[in-house]
């Protein structure tokens, strides 16, 4: 059964705040008393935390309202003091609220850490014995036994240092938490009174994008650079910075050839945001626009349509509780429309529906609690006109030889964990080893290779060259999937010849 969006809506469960901060329920959307300082440390949930369970020698290097002030921001203690983001997903049978687990999982950190710590003192000459990587201190933390395993699924450590995290001190380290919880409903469709569904739409953090965020590899730092852009939105509109002094519009464009991930990193970062926005927003909401289907099928009526659709929308953006992420996909339908109408070869309806979209568009941003996803496989043919409302425009090409590695090397550990593969632990070991080299060939010979190329490469290689079969070694797999490679290589340059001009009627 089809439901409205509205229909759909269900209050996601919050962390509650310690006395001593304000609580979100009597915290209101818009507070224009609000200072610079409250609102930007309401971004800093560790010292949230430290209020709660640590002695008031660790809260001495915190403002008078127990948090740490925005305007304070010294370059140089950041430098020395390494951000990890910890974000906890709580047990579906855990009767704890979010912030009594919150406080578990830091005091078990805190523990794990000093356990980890008593190791240096078995290598007082090993530097290397003073850091903990994360991964570690993840697989300690939810390791059996660790007494998290029936109040938290996962715990998930993220931090820009990927050599480690200091030991010397626990409080050296700027601890962020995000509790949250996943929703199960599957996406609802939004027909606006048609058969075919104009838009569809779904409650984050979502079990459906769970992992998207971590499966998705880059050569730059693109995943940090847009989830920094999006956390600041959101504070400059909680600090009601004058958008006609300084402008930003709320807009994302990703562009770049099919299959290199554009969709699936909208998706992934709409769920990153539900996590990391997790104390100022009651729910997130994700809603998916395909403008090529819009603008294609419903010409006569596609102006309603946006209309209605971005009116429903509205509803729940201005529930200034709820943050609302509209994705739009094939942006550049837009210009086909436009240009189709001006010339002639499409009703006038289509231009009137293409000029509603960024009129609506301009409309809805305005609102605070709004972010503008969009994507692009044609670059050069997205609207000028759209392109302008862009904050960042973002190209997002095929993996680079480093990129596939990485990418075949997660997919091999996960046919390894399911018993496809045998295992082998060589593949963590430097290039001389057998496996690790053959990795290294097989990201060679998918030069040029989509990243959803890449993704379907292990599967037509069990498939074809070891059906039947479990348990295959790695290094015999990693060996056909580099013949699969070439294979897939030459017949896409066959389909291209048959193609050109030359040899075909």
């Amino acid at each position: 059964m089809k439901r409205s969006f509205l229909e759909e809506r269900k209050p996601v469960k919050q962390m509650a705040s310690p006395d001593k901060l304000t609580s979100r329920a009597n915290r209101q959307p818009h507070q224009d008393d609000a200072t610079a300082e409250e609102i930007s440390s309401s971004f800093d949930i560790v010292a949230r935390w430290k209020i709660v369970s640590t002695p008031e020698k660790e809260n001495s290097s915190l403002s008078a309202n127990g948090m740490e002030a925005f305007s304070s921001y010294n370059p140089d203690v950041e430098k020395r003091r390494p951000e990890v983001h910890v974000e906890i997903l709580v047990h579906p049978s855990s009767s704890n609220s979010e912030f009594q687990i919150g406080s578990l999982v830091r005091k078990a950190i805190r523990k794990t850490f000093k356990q980890l710590q008593q190791r240096s003192h078995e290598f007082p000459f090993n530097h290397s014995a003073k850091m903990v990587s994360l991964p570690e201190l993840s697989r300690a933390l939810t390791s059996p036994g660790s007494g998290l395993d029936r109040q938290v699924q996962e715990v998930a450590f993220e931090s820009g240092d990927e050599e480690g995290v200091a030991l010397s001190s626990f409080d050296d380290v700027k601890w962020q938490l995000y509790v949250y919880k996943l929703q199960n409903d599957p996406a609802t469709e939004d027909d606006m009174g048609h058969e075919t569904p104009a838009a569809t739409h779904r409650i984050l953090p979502s079990e459906e994008h769970r992992g998207l965020w971590e499966s998705l590899v880059y050569d730059s730092d693109v995943k940090q650079k847009l989830l920094n852009y999006s956390v600041e939105t959101v504070l400059f509109s909680k600090l009601n910075v004058d958008d006609d002094l300084v402008s930003w519009n709320k807009v994302i464009l990703l562009h770049g050839p099919p299959g290199t991930g554009k969709t699936s990193l909208c998706k992934a970062l709409a769920q990153k945001l539900s996590i990391r926005l997790v104390e100022h927003y009651s729910s997130v909401y994700l809603m998916e626009v395909n403008s090529h289907s819009l603008f294609s099928r419903w010409f006569s009526e596609s102006g309603k349509l946006v209309m209605k659709m971005f009116q429903s929308m509205e509803e729940v953006v201005k529930q200034n509780s709820s943050l609302v992420i509209l994705l739009i996909d094939e942006v550049e339908s837009l210009t086909r429309a436009r240009q189709a109408s001006i010339s002639g070869n499409e009703p006038s309806d289509a231009l009137r529906a293409v000029n509603a979209l960024l009129t609506q568009i301009d409309k809805i941003k305005r609102y605070p609690n709004v972010l503008i996803l969009t994507t692009s496989n044609l670059s050069q043919a997205i609207d000028l006109a759209f392109v302008d409302r862009a904050d960042i425009k973002q190209y997002i090409g095929n993996p680079s030889q480093a990129a596939r590695e990485a990418i075949l090397l997660s997919s091999i550990s996960e046919l390894i964990k399911r018993g496809v593969l045998g295992s082998d632990p060589s593949l963590l070991l430097p290039e001389s080893s057998d496996s690790r080299s053959l990795l290294t060939a097989a990201a060679k010979a998918t030069h040029e290779f989509s990243g959803r190329a890449l993704r379907k490469l292990p599967f037509l290689t069990k498939a074809l060259k070891f059906p039947g079969n479990i348990g295959i070694p790695v290094t015999d797999f990693l060996r056909g999937m580099v013949t699969m490679a070439r294979e897939q290589r030459s017949d896409a340059e066959s389909l291209k010849s048959s193609k050109s001009p030359s040899n075909g009627s």
